[in-house]
């Protein structure tokens, strides 16, 4: 008797031994148990002496038997897995449009014309791990929130215009090199306790900060608007079930796109969204975008892998210039919301909220300038 190895139900083993289906399983149970006796009691030179396509047959039967239920088995768990994903992201869609609508109901779309003439000089505006949605309550003195960043947001604008006046810049490169968002299952059930907001308000409350902030540099400037993801921004909170590409930056680009379709003076950037990387060319030197959770932490083998002038990356939250071969760089941006007791256990930071702005001359960098945002608050 070996029905519960090949795990069959009372009814499959009364159809096999009968060739139909046709009693009930409390029946066929009876009749196993019935003839049990008798099955034990057979030898094996008594089973030889069936025929041997008979014996061929029922193990024919059985084996076939076994594989077609292990694949629906099978096929019945992955159905089941694709159910509860397929809920889950209509329950995340329908939140998101929620959230958006509440966020954008009322919100300003400018036509601005383009400024016309190219000026000698431009200015990269390097965001960085905004991580809308992470709050820090007073640790070794420092606070996050939304309201904090919006003001730190304020603050790098002032810095921009006073850099563009100085200069005469009218062409800006906004550049967010990753984690915009904190998102609320990367660190599984813990992370959630120390969000401000669920994720679809998360991404919501990022399309509508990064429109107005690029909308109000677009007031005296042309911009080209960058953005990477990051591994906050990952579509699941596992690094290994996540599909390459499947984050929220790819919802926020897409909507920008939409937002700023009438404002001349804004160009939303293609990003490789398999790769969650962006070159980009600014008065003849080459740039590559990349938060670099999925790249070498060492700055000149990240370099060496790649044919840029300068990459710009965000994710260890500490400022550094990195120099390299041929008068290239690696610059790391900042974070806007400072140390943390995660990222000192981490990442080992502990610098005090910053941004970047790089003043771009022909084919070389004229500063870089490491915008200290500890005190805006």
């Amino acid at each position: 008797d070996n029905r519960k190895e090949l795990g069959l139900t009372y009814e499959e083993w009364g159809e096999l031994i009968v060739g139909e289906n046709r009693y009930s399983s409390d029946n066929c149970r009876k009749a196993l148990y019935l003839i049990k006796p008798l099955l034990e009691n057979l030898c094996e030179e008594e089973l030889n002496k069936l025929p041997k396509n008979m014996m061929d047959e029922i193990k024919e039967e059985l084996g076939e038997l076994f594989i077609v239920k292990q694949e629906t088995k099978s096929k019945l768990n992955k159905l089941g897995k694709l159910k509860r994903d397929f809920a889950k992201s209509v329950e995340i869609s329908n939140d998101i449009k929620e959230s958006l609508g509440e966020e954008l109901k009322n919100i300003s779309l400018f036509t601005f014309e383009r400024i016309e003439g190219n000026s000698e000089y431009k200015l990269i505006i390097q965001l960085s791990d905004l991580h809308i949605g992470y709050i820090i309550k007073n640790y070794k003195g420092n606070t996050y929130n939304y309201e904090i960043l919006r003001l730190r947001l304020a603050e790098i604008i002032k810095e921009a215009k006073k850099i563009c006046d100085m200069y005469n810049i009218t062409e800006v490169v906004v550049v967010n090199t990753g984690d915009v968002i904190e998102g609320c299952y990367l660190r599984e059930t813990q992370q959630a306790f120390e969000c401000e907001f669920s994720l679809s308000q998360q991404i919501a409350k990022a399309i509508k900060t990064l429109h107005e902030f690029v909308t109000t540099v677009s007031e005296f400037a042309n911009v080209r608007f960058i953005s990477v993801g990051g591994n906050h921004s990952r579509a699941s909170g596992s690094k290994k079930a996540n599909i390459e590409g499947d984050n929220s930056n790819i919802v926020i680009l897409e909507t920008l796109k939409i937002l700023f379709v009438e404002n001349e003076r804004v160009e939303v950037v293609e990003i490789d969204e398999i790769d969650d990387s962006c070159e980009f060319e600014v008065n003849g030197l080459k740039f590559l975008a990349l938060h670099g959770d999925n790249r070498p932490a060492d700055c000149k083998k990240l370099f060496d892998c790649e044919n840029v002038d300068v990459i710009l990356r965000g994710h260890f939250h500490n400022f550094n210039i990195a120099t390299q071969d041929n008068g290239g760089y690696v610059i790391t941006c900042g974070s806007a919301f400072g140390y943390n007791p995660y990222s000192k256990k981490s990442i080992g930071a502990t610098a005090q909220a910053s941004q970047t702005l790089i003043l771009v001359g022909d084919k070389k960098i004229e500063f870089i300038k490491d915008l200290n945002l500890h005190d805006i608050k």
